[in-house]
């Protein structure tokens, strides 16, 4: 690749050289000299038959051009012609002129003479034109001669001959490679007649022998240039009938270096009657010489000549090059095609050069030279506008007249000034299409300038690359592909984004002497396979911003140019492709920093413009870049809540974008963002400095929209404000203003200024002298945090100010406005005209001055709003009665310094306008009308229903809405009552009648303590008002409320290692389900009630929790709170009233801690809690044995005792008794340490103490009675005893005792062991069944007895008795049924008898089944009954 590459630059350095060698023309007929008057020139006249004809003038033709002065003056001229190269048969005497008197004078001795006479003077004039027509012919006559002529005039005058000559030319026809210098070399032939250059000379009408369509044109003494199309272009001849390009006989197709072979065609034509010999030679060593070995190969005359028959006319004839093995590398070769009509011959051979493709020869024939291309390729492409400057072409515009070069590599691979000036260019057509056709495949740099367009320039977003390993062809470009700011020594190899081109941070040079200070570059590298790359694409953008420069391309102030430019919708895309230059530690973004304002975006193309500060990656121009993480403020819901709709602020994400100037106090003089044409829109941008961030100044400028910007904050969401404090009253002190600085009237203007965050030296946003407003024209200020300012100075600024003009339909809403120094909203000299604007859903707080403040205008809604901590009131509406209409509605007020609402601001003094007999203040001094306020009497809250009483306005129809206060109160009235300030809206009150108020409502939330103030406005004109016209606010007044009482029943057994029994639910205890609690009236009678009269009752919750409300009409008297105990639970806590923690000192008393009850005495409003009983389950201790058994051997019966509690439990074995007495048994009592009902010892000890248990550790005990027997007993001697468990409870005086009876009876040896167990199981509680159990009344009880054969033996015919238990009923008929007994097979239930004989529900008493048959070892069965609890 070297090679070629070295061989390729030095080709171009020659041709370009040659470029420079002056053409000649073919041969054409010529005035060799004029003397005297004489002026020769040439026309064509009517050939004759082969002969063409020419006519030569001598003299001059012209009216008076001799001048004798006013005399008589002789005058003499001649004109020698040169014919050139032909055969001039003959000349013919045409029209003489003469004014006065001429002699002209022929070759050849001819002579005529023109007398034109004298006049009556005698001098020579005689004012008139004479002419003769010899029509004389000259022969012979040769290609070259003189004709002259002597004239006399007198005065004025003129003489001219003509003479047609007859001739045919020569046709002499040279090749046209270059021949700079006589000579050869590299691009240096011989081609001229002095270079001993080949030719072909015939007179044209013997010229039979010829390439293509048309013969040979002359070409004099030989044509060449650098192209060897010197023959291609040249002027050919009108007076020899040539064409002008008779260079088409022979066509080259594409060839490589690579290929083995190689053919060309030749049209040639052979009319000379014999054979023609055609000749063509490659100069496949660019020597300079056409070599014997470079002679086409497939001729088969005489030395490889091609032979080409007669009467070939205009054939294609194929010549072939059977090896190219000296040619060795893309690039520009000559070859050199020659016809001749006899046979041209050498001595010459090999490598030396052919004398064939030299020398004169006089026959017919022609030679044609072409530059051919080996190895080339073509480059084509367009330029493309990426409209919106992503990278992705898919809305593409072809872009015309782009200038595209390329440049030659010179080895290095690196684009630099090395590689010299373009080697080629164009510009791109309507369709942004270039190409650069068959140019040789080596490595190249393509390099198109950015378009243009006016003041506008496009910066680079996209580029092609190409990996063709098969043929090894390969495109990369330059693009700053880490966005660092440096022009990479290495290319992307990635079609798509390229953003700024190769160094993100500079500007196209447009000149073309230094690749290395351009922008848009693509390397590319062809091999021996390459044939071209297409669709080399470049993809620029008037919309992409790629830097923080201040000016030019990929800048924001050229964007900003580019959209008043470029029509139609312009909406920036920033890309950077440099690094991020802020200084903050916090994140990364990118700071412009202009040192005056940024071009105005104004006019017709400036509309629809967008500034968006959102950051896309280089990468590819769509992934937003996030580096500078996070939210500067997070969602925040604003409004004051009930009945309003809620506004959401949304997140306000800090930018990647920032424009900081210096600040100035200077107003209107250092403005960030000026606009000045429709359909604007600046977003997610921080704008810091100057003195102005946004301003809109001019009339009719609609629809802008501002959105989402940091203004007075930077990126990290530090202050770095907008303006100076020392600013001073103008509204051009703005973080935004939409205003004129002459305070020119802005008609029409419209826009949006939304989810911004405004912090300023000065006001956050202001709107001046709009007028021409309307419902769809008109401002809206949403979602934005107007932060207020950093001024120390006596100036108050505002958050938003708003002066002048006729302001309508101006809506505010959803903002959040801080720390003004003067006040949140204010409004101050426009026309006292309904404005029908809207302030709704705002949040504004920390005015120095009001909350909102408005001085002028009629008829707006101020609603929903939150006014707090203001330093004077909250809304204000200042002036006389033409400033009315004023609906202030269920805003949220809340520790204003001065009235919620003030009526009298700066006029008669912060007052309180009180009612009266007319509702308005008669005296036109308040705003609003003075509308006179609502007097509350008294508020009665029963937990339901809130009833007002008072006195109102009787005079026209009213809204009365009702608040519930804040702790702050406005200014003291002439009723001696202060102003309330209602925080939160409750509900509104309409079709009161009258002046009397008795209104009750259903509300919810109201709690002790809590106070309402009422507020009025009209909604039907009456007295001096008018609709809207709002009153301040009422006096406060208390809530008077219900009792509510609050507590939980819970388990207090201490479990989660907390303290048990102490009234405290704590550690893992667990509230109770389903107890009843009532309130049960314990006082004197009163109306409704008597002592024990239940007020109220519930059920505790699944947390053990209950609510009971006490009317309000019941404080201060004595309720009794009950628990009602159920029987598997002990009443065993309740709550230490007496703890000054739980607030109940006075109000609750305890007269037992154990009795379920409280005695409860309260105030209206009281809420109560800790009211908590704690409950223990009942101990059990199971079951009862009774055991049949064989003599001498030991008994193992088994208990065990379950207590879910801290407490201790003391067990003894008491009542044993045998039958018959004189026999002795011992028994031994142990505990079963692992409940497996085995003696293990020495683990299972011997139990001689009280134990201690509780809930977390020993819930339960297993014990083990063994008890010991004589060996020889009688049949069916028995043995009974009892085990006694006494239970006593840490922390309590309640103690249990429990006992287990067990029976053992003797059986024979090898008898049947009939084992009986009983169980008992709460049915309606869903309980387990158990040996004990607990149940309160009319709960169901199933008991299971149980029976086994443990013997060797068959036991026949079974009777099972048993009692119904005390303090029961039977609640069904004892069954046989397989639903109610389980039987082996070999044993029936055959009758059950009672003690009456009755079965039934309601029996009490004894109980026998009959089981006739037979109960084999080890077989078990059971028979139940259900009873109810009386």
């Amino acid at each position: 690749m070297d090679r070629l590459n070295n061989k390729f630059i030095r080709n171009v350095l020659l041709f370009l050289c040659l470029f420079l060698t002056a053409l000649t023309k073919a041969e054409e007929p010529r005035v060799t000299s004029n003397t005297g008057f004489s002026d020769g020139r040439f026309e064509r006249c009517t050939p004759s038959g082969i002969l063409y004809c020419m006519r030569v003038f001598a003299g001059r033709n012209g009216d008076n051009y001799l001048d004798a002065g006013g005399g008589c003056a002789n005058h003499s001229g001649s004109s020698s012609f040169d014919l050139g190269d032909v055969n001039v048969d003959h000349g013919t005497i045409r029209t003489l002129n003469a004014d006065d008197r001429a002699t002209f004078y022929f070759p050849n001795g001819i002579n005529y003479a023109v007398n034109g006479g004298h006049n009556a003077w005698g001098s020579c004039e005689t004012g008139s034109n004479h002419q003769i027509t010899p029509n004389r012919d000259v022969r012979p006559l040769g290609s070259t001669f003189t004709v002259s002529a002597n004239v006399k005039v007198g005065g004025k005058g003129e003489a001219w001959g003509q003479m047609d000559v007859y001739f045919e030319p020569y046709i002499q026809d040279y090749g046209d490679a270059p021949d700079g210098v006589n000579g050869t070399g590299l691009n240096n032939y011989r081609t001229r007649q002095s270079d001993n250059g080949p030719s072909h000379r015939a007179l044209k009408s013997q010229h039979t022998v010829y390439l293509g369509n048309n013969i040979p044109d002359d070409d004099d003494t030989g044509l060449q240039n650098a192209t060897a199309t010197a023959d291609d272009v040249n002027g050919g001849s009108i007076y020899y009938g040539v064409a002008a390009d008779d260079e088409d006989g022979v066509t080259y197709p594409s060839v490589r270096y690579i290929d083995t072979s190689y053919s060309i065609t030749a049209n040639v034509t052979n009319n000379s009657g014999a054979n023609a010999y055609l000749y063509a030679w490659f100069d496949f060593d660019n020597s300079g010489t056409f070599d014997v070995d470079e002679l086409i190969t497939n001729g088969t005359g005489t030395g490889g000549a091609y032979v080409v028959p007669t009467d070939t006319n205009n054939v294609s004839q194929t010549l072939t090059w059977n090896s190219l093995a000296d040619l060795t590398a893309n690039g520009y070769y000559f070859s050199r095609v020659r016809i001749s009509s006899s046979l041209i011959t050498t001595t010459a051979t090999g490598s030396d050069e052919d004398t064939r493709s030299l020398g004169a020869l006089n026959n017919p024939g022609e030679i044609e030279d072409y530059q051919t291309c080996v190895g080339c390729v073509d480059i084509t492409g367009y330029v493309y506008d990426d409209v919106n400057g992503d990278s992705d072409l898919s809305d593409k515009v072809g872009v015309s007249g782009v200038s595209v070069y390329v440049y030659t590599d010179d080895g290095d691979g690196i684009p630099n000034a090395a590689d010299g000036t373009p080697s080629f260019s164009t510009t791109t057509d309507v369709n942004g299409y270039y190409s650069f056709l068959q140019i040789p495949g080596i490595t190249y740099f393509v390099s198109p300038n950015p378009p243009t367009v006016g003041g506008a320039i496009a910066e680079q977003t996209y580029t092609t690359t190409l990996t063709d390993n098969v043929n090894g062809t390969f495109v990369t470009s330059y693009c700053d592909a880490n966005g660092d700011a440096v022009a990479d020594v290495i290319p992307i190899n990635t079609t798509g984004a390229c953003f700024g081109g190769w160094d993100g941070n500079r500007t196209n040079n447009n000149s073309n002497a230094n690749l290395s200070l351009r922008e848009h570059i693509s390397r590319i590298e062809f091999s021996a396979n390459s044939t071209a790359v297409n669709n080399l694409d470049f993809g620029f953008s008037y919309n992409v911003v790629t830097n923080t420069n201040t000016l030019a391309q990929g800048s924001l102030n050229q964007f900003m140019i580019n959209a008043n430019v470029i029509a139609g919708a312009n909406s920036m895309r920033f890309v950077p492709a440099v690094p991020a230059n802020d200084t903050d530690v916090s994140g990364d973004w990118w700071v412009i920093n202009p040192t005056t304002s940024l071009t105005t975006i104004t006019g017709t193309n400036g509309e629809n413009t967008t500034i968006d500060g959102t950051a896309y990656s280089y990468a590819d121009g769509v992934t937003v870049v996030d580096s500078n993480a996070g939210n500067y403020s997070s969602v925040q819901t604003l409004g004051s809540d009930l009945d309003c709709s809620l506004e959401t602020i949304s997140a306000l994400a800090k930018p990647e974008l920032q424009i900081d100037m210096v600040t100035s106090s200077s107003p209107y003089s250092a403005e960030l963002l000026t606009i000045n044409a429709d359909h604007t829109t600046v977003k997610n941008v921080s704008l810091t400095g100057g003195s102005l961030g946004i301003n809109v100044y001019s009339a009719n400028i609609t629809d802008t929209l501002i959105e989402n910007n940091l203004i007075g904050i930077d990126p990290a969401g530090n202050d770095d404000v907008i303006g100076q404090d020392s600013c001073g009253t103008s509204l051009g002190c703005a973080g935004i203003a939409i205003a004129h600085s002459g305070n020119g009237s802005l008609s029409g203007d419209s826009g949006v200024i939304r989810n911004n965050a405004i912090k300023t030296a000065h006001n956050n946003i202001s709107l001046n002298n709009l007028t021409a407003q309307s419902n769809t024209v008109n401002w809206q200020i949403i979602h934005n945090q107007l932060l207020g300012t950093t001024s120390t100075a006596a100036t108050p600024y505002h958050n938003i100010v708003i002066e002048r003009g006729i302001p309508s339909y101006v809506n505010i809403q959803g903002n959040v406005l801080r720390e003004a120094t003067g006040d949140g909203i204010y409004q101050r000299l426009t026309s006292n005209v309904d404005l029908f604007q809207t302030i709704v859903n705002n949040d504004i707080q920390n005015a120095t001055g009001n909350g909102i403040h408005y001085q002028s205008g009629r008829h707006s809604a101020i609603e929903c709003n939150v006014l707090h901590n203001n330093g004077a009131s909250g809304v204000s509406i200042d002036g006389n009665s033409n400033v009315n209409g004023y609906l202030i509605t269920k805003n949220s007020f809340s520790y204003n310094q001065s009235n919620a609402i003030d009526l009298q601001n700066g006029i008669t003094g912060d007052g309180v306008s009180l009612n009266n007999d007319l509702c308005n203040n008669n005296t036109w001094a308040g705003a609003n009308n003075n509308l006179a306020r609502p007097e509350i009497d008294s508020a009665v809250y029963d937990g339901t229903n809130l009833t007002l009483t008072g006195r109102i306005c009787g005079t026209g129809e009213f809204i009365f809405e009702v608040y519930k206060v804040n702790a702050g109160t406005g200014d003291q009235g002439s009723d001696g009552k202060y102003a309330g300030e209602g925080e939160t809206y409750l509900y509104s009150i309409s079709g009161a009648v009258g002046s009397t108020l008795n209104n009750v409502t259903a509300i919810s939330g109201l709690e002790n303590g809590d106070e309402i103030t009422v507020i009025a406005h009209r909604v039907v004109a009456g007295g001096l008002g008018v609709l809207q016209d709002t009153s301040e606010f009422s006096a406060n007044v208390p809530v008077d409320m219900d009792i509510t009482l609050n507590g939980k029943v819970f388990e207090d057994n201490g479990k989660g290692a907390t303290v048990a029994h102490n009234g405290i639910q704590a550690g893992d205890e667990k509230g109770l389900h389903g107890f009843i609690v009532k309130a049960i009236y314990d006082d004197v009678v009163i109306s409704g009630l008597t002592p024990g009269q239940e007020i109220d009752r519930t059920i505790t919750a699944g947390d053990g929790s209950f609510t009971l409300t006490i009317p309000v009409d019941l404080s201060e008297k004595d309720i009794r709170l009950v628990v009602v105990s159920q029987a598997k639970w002990i009443d065993i806590s309740e709550s230490d009233v007496t703890d000054p923690t739980l607030e109940l000192i006075g109000k609750v008393t305890n007269i037992s801690l154990t009795d379920n009850e409280m005695l409860i005495n309260a105030t209206a409003g009281d809420i109560l809690n800790h009211l908590d009983f704690g409950k223990v389950r009942e101990p059990t201790l199971a079951p009862d044995n009774y055991i049949e058994a064989q003599p001498g051997l030991p008994i193992f019966n088994t208990h065990k005792f379950t207590l879910n509690t801290t407490g201790n439990v003391t067990f003894s074995i008491n009542n044993a008794n045998s039958y018959p007495v004189m026999y002795s048994w011992r028994h031994i009592l142990f505990r079963d340490i692992n409940c497996n009902g085995e003696l293990d010892p020495p683990s299972d000890a011997v139990v001689l103490s009280t134990l201690a248990m509780s809930a977390d550790i020993n819930a339960e005990i297993c014990l083990i009675i063994k008890i010991l027997m004589p060996d020889y007993l009688p049949f069916q001697t028995e043995y009974a005893y009892k085990l006694q468990a006494d239970v006593t409870f840490d922390s309590s005086a309640i103690t249990r005792q429990l006992t287990d009876n067990d029976r053992i009876r003797i059986m024979f040896i090898a008898s049947g062991d009939l084992e009986i167990e009983k169980t008992v199981q709460n049915i309606s509680d869903g309980s387990d069944a158990t040996y004990a159990n607990t149940a309160k009344p009319k709960d169901i009880l199933e008991y299971k007895i149980l029976f086994k054969n443990n013997g060797s033996n068959t036991i026949n015919d079974i009777r099972l008795y048993d009692d119904i238990p005390n303090a029961t009923l039977l609640s069904s008929i004892i069954s046989c049924l397989p639903s109610a007994v389980l039987l082996p097979s070999s044993l029936t239930c055959s009758q059950i008898n009672t003690t009456n004989g009755t079965n039934g529900i309601g029996y009490s008493g004894s109980i026998e089944w009959v089981l006739n048959g037979s109960l084999k070892p080890g077989e078990n069965g059971y028979v139940t009954y259900k009873v109810k609890v009386k």
